[in-house]
């Protein structure tokens, strides 16, 4: 079911209307779509066979159909056909997916890099992330104009706009290749996920190194030889002693004994 607004056909109903209520695209049915991903003009549907059909708006070709006409009612993308595809995700005017044999494909607009390919040119079939060969990647999400992908070694790669630090790379630059978040190396990261312009990433409970950490992450006071870093036992962060005042027992982790939590941990854990 969709609904929304369909100026540039992005609802796959064969018009350009908006719709106000969930609505069943006729051409899909008989399929069993098992993702879906939305960009801002353009959208696309994931089948249990590993088929992508898309549809909308096609200015920079982020339908991948070889061409920049827009489509107003889902269209197979016939380069992904023999691929088998298992995860979707769009940008504003990029597309990107992942195979089953790990591989990364992306197409449609390149100006800020976000395909991945080194170049500023739009592409309008599905290209391959060469930099990425030999690694198998378990998620993919995009942003309005970057790319984040989570590989199945555990490391973050980003590329496209850089602007208001989006990608993680410490700086604003655009990245035109994917390039590692060396900050989430140690991280154990879960799962990704990119807003227009930020991103966000779920790790494993584990302690935040020291060196990550300059001041504490409740009251932002900067960390001296007198102020010392003190980790909270329960979340992992790193505190000042004046927001890590307070002890509690934590069970499930095996402190028997009252340990050192942080304030906001300490209110949780007497719930």
């Amino acid at each position: 079911l969709i609904w929304g607004r369909g100026e540039d056909g992005q609802l796959g109903l064969g018009h350009k209307n908006n719709v106000f209520v969930p609505t069943s695209i006729p051409r899909m049915e008989g399929f069993r779509i098992i993702e879906v991903a939305l960009g801002l003009w353009h959208s696309m549907l994931l089948t249990e066979k590993g088929q992508v059909w898309s549809f909308g708006n096609s200015t920079y070709g982020q339908l991948g159909h070889g061409n920049l006409t827009e489509q107003l009612t889902p269209v197979l993308i016939q380069e992904l056909e023999s691929k088998r595809v298992v995860s979707i995700a769009a940008g504003s005017a990029h597309s990107v997916c992942i195979l089953e044999s790990g591989e990364i494909y992306c197409w449609g607009s390149g100006i800020y890099g976000q395909i991945g390919n080194n170049e500023k040119e739009h592409a309008t079939k599905p290209v391959l992330v060469k930099n990425l060969m030999g690694i198998t990647a378990q998620k993919i999400a995009c942003g309005v104009n970057h790319t984040l992908a989570l590989m199945d070694n555990g490391a973050v790669y980003a590329w496209g706009a850089g602007t208001y630090g989006r990608l993680g790379l410490k700086s604003e630059n655009d990245q035109h290749v994917p390039k590692e978040i060396s900050f989430l190396a140690d991280k154990s990261v879960r799962t990704i996920a990119c807003g227009g312009a930020q991103s966000a990433c779920v790790c494993a409970h584990q302690w935040v190194p020291d060196k990550d950490a300059t001041a504490c992450m409740n009251c932002n006071a900067t960390f001296t030889f007198i102020k010392r870093r003190h980790h909270c036992r329960y979340c992992g962060g790193i505190f000042c002693g004046t927001c890590t005042s307070k002890r509690k027992a934590i069970l499930r982790f095996g402190f028997d004994d009252p340990v050192r939590v942080c304030d906001y941990c300490y209110q949780i854990l007497n719930l």
